[in-house]
């Protein structure tokens, strides 16, 4: 058996939904979002694909669920900071939008 050690703080949970053009594949974006180097994002997965009204037509959306926690306690301004580098990566490899 081996010992890892825990976090004993909260973790901070937040879902983000973008637009993508059709074609764009999940999967690389997913692999997008892994690539970033974050010592604090612990898990990011797609739990949403929807393309239909009121979407653009020849684009989709996307949701992601994260999932931040590091060695102490995340301020929101962190949280949203690292939510913010994630938008940036997909909105330069992929062109992607914040659905509002």
């Amino acid at each position: 058996p081996r010992f890892e050690p825990f976090v004993n703080v909260p973790a901070v949970a937040r879902d983000l939904a973008v637009l993508v053009e059709e074609q764009v594949p999940v999967g690389g974006m997913l692999g997008a979002v892994h690539e970033l180097s974050s010592s604090v994002l612990t898990e990011a997965r797609v739990f949403d694909v929807y393309a239909g009204s009121p979407v653009p037509q020849g684009q989709k959306s996307v949701a992601f669920g994260f999932v931040f926690q590091g060695e102490k306690t995340l301020t929101d301004e962190e949280v949203d900071a690292e939510v913010g580098r994630i938008v940036a990566g997909l909105r330069a490899e992929f062109g992607a939008r914040v659905r509002s």
